[in-house]
């Protein structure tokens, strides 16, 4: 291949050209920028690069287009396309008060000034919605299911304070469905998410009174193999939970008979809700397990071999 034409569409849309190697100029098609690029020579089979930098511009989010032609674009042409998300940045804290500027637009607290923040005192509270099952009614007996559920907030509450993290949770809805997932946490997520079966009204509900997260708890179910599962969003989105291009139909958590110890053959601890929460709120499980990965290089449970593994981590991952 001598000479070989390179055209580069779609990327310089949304962004302002930068630099590239010699031997690349911005061009036009006719009706946008082109970055139009020249292979003076490559051996069969061989590969190259071609490197170039632009500037992000507001219009850039959340995703900008990449597409590369290698050959004559009214003829015999390879066509390339390739697709890359743009993040806001999360972490910037210009005024040094802990709290990044991305967070402080969100507060209305000004970002340039370190007086202007939040008291040391000032909770998030993020909204649950409750569904609860059959079996659920039958494994708590004669207590009422709401303040058994109230009981597991306010524990779960407990563990977060005490974890320093500046989040409360409360209930805002209860409600009762006629469901059997038969064991299969994934098919109670799924019904969730696509609104089905005893879930149609969910997103109506849910948009009525405000939920930020939807939990399902069900009853004992011998050989589940899990107390829960949670979804995990903005996985490598550096806490944008809620990027454009991940986000689906909202938060949910499903619980198997959380707040009955397992030691005694009654179920999932009490962990089992603040657990799933963390992975709502983009956490992993720990490093030591193959393929987790969390909003931020860093959102992942913590542990130390035969001594303590925290809430996200598995103990089983930290033996003594």
């Amino acid at each position: 291949m001598t000479n070989e034409a390179v055209t580069v569409f779609f990327v310089l849309d949304k962004t302002n050209f930068v630099s590239s190697p010699s031997g690349c100029t911005v061009g036009s098609s006719g009706v946008q920028k082109t970055l139009n690029c020249t292979i003076s020579s490559l051996a069969p089979a061989a590969t190259t690069n071609i490197e170039y930098t632009v500037q992000i511009t507001s219009a850039a989010y959340p995703q900008i287009s990449n597409g590369v032609f290698v050959g004559d674009l009214f003829g015999e042409n390879v066509r390339s396309d390739s697709f890359i998300n743009v993040l806001q940045d999360t972490l910037t804290d210009s005024d040094n008060d802990g709290i990044s500027d991305f967070n402080e637009g969100l507060l209305g607290t000004n970002a340039n000034s370190s007086a202007s923040t939040i008291g040391s005192d000032q909770i998030l509270e993020t909204d649950l919605m409750f569904y609860y099952s059959p079996r659920f009614l039958d494994a708590i007996g004669s207590v009422k299911p709401e303040t058994q559920i109230n009981q597991l907030i306010e524990i779960t509450n407990g563990y977060y304070a005490d974890s320093g993290a500046l989040v409360r949770f409360r209930s805002v809805f209860y409600g009762f469905v006629d469901y059997d997932p038969q064991g299969n946490i994934s098919t109670v997520m799924n019904a969730m998410r696509d609104g089905t079966g005893p879930f149609s009204e969910l997103d109506a509900v849910r948009d009525k009174v405000g939920a930020d997260i939807v939990v399902f708890i069900d009853g004992l179910f011998p050989g589940s193999g899990a107390c829960g599962l949670g979804t995990l969003p903005g996985v490598r989105f550096a806490g944008e939970v809620f990027h454009p291009v991940v986000s689906g139909n909202g938060l949910f958590s499903s619980l198997y008979n959380p707040g009955f110890p397992a030691g005694g053959g009654s179920g999932c601890d009490d962990l089992t809700l603040a657990h799933e929460l963390g992975h709502n709120h983009g956490l992993a499980h720990s490093r030591h397990e193959q393929g987790a990965r969390g909003t931020y290089e860093w959102s992942f449970g913590h542990g130390v071999d035969g001594a303590f593994a925290t809430i996200m981590a598995n103990p089983k991952d930290y033996p003594g």
